[in-house]
């Protein structure tokens, strides 16, 4: 089981094609990504309000980009994690 920090949730999404035009993510978080079963990654509850406060931010400086964050974050990132968030 991995425990998912927003730091290391936004990287995966770096990684994943999110924004495949600017990937900045480390290394080490993109290799054991790949490596590691989606059904072994978790989140924290407290990670969720953070990617929402991440988003609401984006879309006040970039509101296309904010968008498309927006959508991921409620179309894909939260429906995958249903189920494996961590609450204590």
């Amino acid at each position: 089981m991995y425990l998912l920090d927003t730091g290391v949730a936004s990287e995966l999404r770096e990684a994943f094609g999110a924004n495949t035009s600017r990937a900045k993510i480390g290394a080490r978080v993109g290799t054991r990504g790949g490596s590691v079963s989606a059904s072994n990654l978790f989140l924290s509850v407290l990670t969720v309000p953070e990617l929402d406060v991440g988003c609401l931010l984006l879309e006040r400086r970039d509101p296309p980009q904010g968008s498309t964050l927006r959508s991921r974050i409620d179309s894909y990132a939260l429906p995958a994690f249903a189920g494996r968030i961590f609450r204590s």
